[in-house]
């Protein structure tokens, strides 16, 4: 696991529902499929994970700098899943 502040980080998949559009027609019977959070996956060491949300980072530097963060609200995680390395 990676270290920050001499804290270990765990690698981790987030599986949560985005919202989604599009401009072009919609037909009726279409609707119910479309009426759903669309799934999505990323993949990032969890840096904070609170009741508001959880963000992910990229990686870290030598400073322990994050590179690149992510933040995800709390109501649309589905799942977390530990990867081992």
């Amino acid at each position: 696991m990676s270290k920050v502040k001499d804290k270990k980080v765990p690698l981790v998949i987030v599986e949560w529902g985005d919202a989604h559009g599009g401009s072009r027609w919609v037909q009726y019977s279409d609707l119910d499929r479309l009426h759903a959070p669309i799934k999505v996956r990323n993949v990032g060491y969890l840096v904070k994970e609170d009741n508001i949300g959880v963000t992910l980072t990229h990686g870290f530097d030598e400073n322990n700098n994050l590179v690149g963060t992510f933040f995800i609200p709390k109501n649309g995680v589905i799942k977390i899943t530990k990867v081992k390395y």
